[in-house]
C-alpha cells in the first residue's frame, strides 16, 4: 500500500508541476486543526509533509497566517500546546492584521481564484477542502489515521487543463481573419496583362498550324509522367559474411605435380610400347626365313629334270 501510495503521490506532483508550474521550493499552508490532529496522533508534521512531498526538508515550507494564530490563541489553554507548534512555522502575511477573521476565510483569501502563490492547503476542514476544490491548481493535503494523503486533481483543475489545451489547438480570431483574407484572394481571378493575352494567342495559333500536334491534338494536356518502379534493394554490405580468400598458392604446386606424374607415366608407357614392337619385329623376321627355306628353287627342280 506504500509503495502504491508512493506512485499515486508521484504522479499528481507531476500534474500540478507540468500544469500549473508548481515546483520547489514548495509552500504549505496548515489550519490549526491540521495541526492539532497531527499532535494527538503523534504525526510528525515537519518530517511527514517532505516525505509526502518527496523532496528534502529544506525545499518544503511551512505556513501559518496570524488569523490562524488569533483563532488558536481564543481558543484557551487546551490548545496551548497547537499554538506552541504553530508559532515554530512561518507567518504568511494575509492582510487581515486590524481585522481578523476566522481561518477557514483567511485561508480562502489567501487561495483566492488563481492560487498564484502554487499554496499546498493542509486542512482538517471538509467545508474548506470543498470550497478549495473549485480553485484550480490548488493542491489539498488531509490526515487520514495519522497518515498524509495527497488528494487527487479536482475536476476543476482538469477542466481548466482540457480548456486550455483546446485552445492551442484552434485558431485565433486574428488567424481566422487571415485566413478568409487568403481564401478570397485565391478565390478570385487576377485581371491578364496585355503580354499575357498576346502569348495565349499565339500558342493557340501555332497549334492550329501544326495540325494536331502533340500539344493541339490532345487538348492543351500534358503527358503523363511514367514513375519509375524502384527494384530490389542491395544488401547491407556489412550484414555480408566476407569471401574468404582463394589458396592459390596450393593449387599451383598440386598443378605441378599433377604434370609430373603425368609425364612420368607417359613415358612408362612409350617405352614398354618400343619394346613390344621391337619383338613383334623380330618374330616377323623369323618366321619369314623359315617360310623362304622350306620353298623349293625353281633352278634346282630344272636340273633335275635334265638329267634323268
Amino acid at each position: 500500500m506504500r509503495i502504491l501510495r508512493q506512485k499515486q503521490h508521484r504522479k499528481i506532483l507531476r500534474f500540478y508541476r507540468m500544469m500549473y508550474n508548481v515546483s520547489p521550493p514548495f509552500k504549505v499552508l496548515l489550519d490549526g486543526n491540521f495541526i492539532h490532529i497531527g499532535l494527538r496522533t503523534s504525526a510528525e508534521i515537519k518530517r511527514l509533509l517532505p516525505s509526502l512531498l518527496q523532496e528534502r526538508p529544506d525545499v518544503v515550507r511551512l505556513f501559518v497566517t496570524p488569523c490562524i494564530l488569533n483563532e488558536l490563541r481564543s481558543l484557551g489553554a487546551e490548545f496551548g500546546d497547537t499554538l506552541a507548534e504553530a508559532r515554530t512555522f512561518r507567518v504568511a502575511r494575509c492582510g487581515h492584521g486590524d481585522d481578523p477573521v476566522s481561518a477557514a476565510e483567511c485561508i480562502a483569501s489567501l487561495i483566492g481564484t488563481k492560487n498564484k502563490e502554487h499554496f499546498f492547503v493542509a486542512s482538517q476542514d471538509g467545508l474548506l477542502r470543498s470550497r478549495l476544490r473549485a480553485v484550480a491548481g490548488t493542491p489539498i493535503i488531509l490526515l487520514s489515521q495519522s497518515v498524509l494523503v495527497l488528494e487527487q486533481p479536482s475536476d476543476a483543475s482538469k477542466g481548466l487543463v482540457e480548456k486550455n489545451e483546446i485552445a492551442k489547438i484552434e485558431m485565433s480570431g486574428a488567424q481566422r481573419k487571415a485566413l478568409a483574407a487568403l481564401k478570397r484572394k485565391h478565390a478570385e481571378p487576377a485581371p491578364a496583362t496585355a503580354a499575357e493575352v498576346a502569348a495565349a494567342l499565339a500558342a493557340a495559333e501555332g497549334g492550329d498550324g501544326a495540325g494536331g500536334g502533340a500539344v493541339g491534338g490532345a487538348g492543351g494536356a500534358p503527358a503523363p509522367v511514367k514513375r519509375k518502379r524502384r527494384g530490389p534493394k542491395e544488401p547491407n554490405p556489412l550484414s555480408m559474411k566476407k569471401k574468404k580468400p582463394k589458396p592459390e598458392a596450393k593449387e599451383k604446386k598440386s598443378k605441378t605435380r599433377r604434370g609430373k606424374r603425368s609425364k612420368k607415366s607417359g613415358a612408362g608407357a612409350g617405352g614398354a610400347g618400343g619394346e613390344e614392337g621391337g619383338a613383334s619385329g623380330g618374330a616377323d623376321t623369323a618366321a619369314s626365313a623359315a617360310a623362304a627355306a622350306r620353298a623349293p628353287r625353281h633352278g634346282d627342280s630344272s636340273d633335275s629334270s635334265d638329267d634323268e
